[in-house]
């Protein structure tokens, strides 16, 4: 595996999970009730790793 193929394989497409985690947002709106607490934070943990 050269450094190319490795570099290709483990690169993360931020706006790609941008825009992934704005439908979770609305999912998320719909069952905020329903949903654990540490789901929420998770997912505020990798939104603020992306705007970083």
């Amino acid at each position: 595996l050269s450094q190319q193929q490795f570099d290709l394989l483990t690169a993360v497409d931020k706006e790609a999970w941008r825009a992934e985690l704005a439908l979770h947002g609305e999912l998320f709106d719909k069952l905020k009730h329903h949903l654990p607490q540490q789901l929420a934070d998770t997912k505020a943990k990798l939104e603020q790793r992306l705007s970083a």
